[in-house]
């Protein structure tokens, strides 16, 4: 599948998901492929090995990820953790 193509699929995809609730359920069992989710993140797909490697991102099957767990590991990777682990206690 080429860059063009993966954009088509995830564009229709996210007008799909743009709908309330039980839309946003399907980004929770929605599965994307490392290449996939390298493409919708802007990283390679070996940046999304790295961090498969280092506990950041989990695989749900062999190079498939949940779309919604990856993308909020994500967001808490880049943002310096869960809020949970930077509370001074």
């Amino acid at each position: 599948m080429n860059t063009d193509e993966i954009h088509a699929k995830n564009e229709s995809e996210v007008e799909d998901l743009a709908k309330p609730k039980a839309k946003a359920e399907q980004l929770k069992i929605k599965e994307v492929s490392t290449s996939e989710l390298a493409e919708i993140v802007g990283k390679s797909p070996q940046w999304i090995r790295q961090l498969t490697r280092e506990k950041v991102l989990n695989q749900v099957s062999r190079g498939k990820y949940s779309l919604g767990e990856a993308i909020q590991a994500n967001c808490e990777h880049i943002s310096g953790g869960k809020e949970e682990e930077q509370r001074t206690r």
